[in-house]
This record gives C-alpha cells, structure tokens and sequence, in this order.
C-alpha cells in the first residue's frame, strides 16, 4: 500500500513537471508578443529626438557668499591627516583655518589641562595667523596664493 502511494505520487510529480515543459516549448511556438506601440518610426533618422535641459543657478550674492565662506573655512578634508607640527598650509599666505573631529596625541610631556585647552580650541575651530600683524589687516580675498 505504501509503496503503491509513493509511486502514485512520484507518477502525479512527473507528469506535473511535464506539464510545465510542455507549457513552455508551446510558448516558444507561439508569435511574439508586441508591447507598448511603435510611432514617428519613419522620421526617426531624418528628424532626430530632441534633447532639452535646465541649467538652475543661485543667485549672484549666494554664490559669493559661498565662495567667500569657502576662502574663509577652506573645505572640510574629513580623513586623518599626520600633524607635521606646521599649522600654516600650503596654498594660505596669510592664516588657516583648523576645526577637527578627531584628536590623537602620543608621547606628549605635558599636563592634561593644557591638551584639554588644545582641544577645546581645535574642536570648537581656529583660526592660525602666520603673523600677528595680519590679523585686522587682512583681506580675505589676498589670503589665498594661488600659484600654490
């Protein structure tokens, strides 16, 4: 009895995924079916599709408001970068701007108080002066050196 059910079954599987082979080489005898409709078809070459674009700007003032925040902040580097000990970067005559993320400091000889100072100021953004006679007398626009 067990053995007749179990090739009962086995005889219904086959003749299950015989359906379905049968069902698709049927399909493959059959038309293609055609979707969506084909028009402009004769002029597609001689009259070709057109291509349309809108350029959108700010205006004046907002674009030199953010070219004069990026002379003044410079662009955010976002990736470690090994401290050489010079707080002046190339490209900036006159002062830097430094606000970091992040802060790592090895073999440093001197008291917590005075790192946490550092660090206060380096998180919270610092402007560095090449010399103390820039600051006030500096315009924004004569910091950059661009030949750097």
């Amino acid at each position: 009895s067990a053995a007749t059910m179990k090739a009962n079954a086995t005889r219904t599987k086959n003749a299950a995924y015989s359906a379905i082979t049968n069902q698709v080489s049927q399909a493959a005898l059959e038309t293609p079916k055609l979707y969506g409709e084909w028009a402009s078809g004769e002029t597609a070459v001689s009259k070709p599709m057109g291509l349309f674009c809108n350029i959108m700007t700010q205006d004046p003032y907002s674009i030199a408001f953010a070219g004069d925040e990026m002379l003044r902040y410079g662009y955010m580097l976002d990736r470690y970068w090994e401290f050489d000990g010079n707080w002046n970067v190339k490209g900036c005559k006159h002062f830097a701007y430094w606000k970091l993320k992040d802060f790592w400091v090895s073999n440093l000889d001197i008291p917590d108080m005075y790192v946490d100072k550092i660090r206060f100021f380096l998180f919270g953004g610092v402007t560095v002066w090449r010399k103390p006679e820039y600051i006030g007398h500096t315009d924004l626009y004569d910091n950059m050196d661009w030949s750097a």
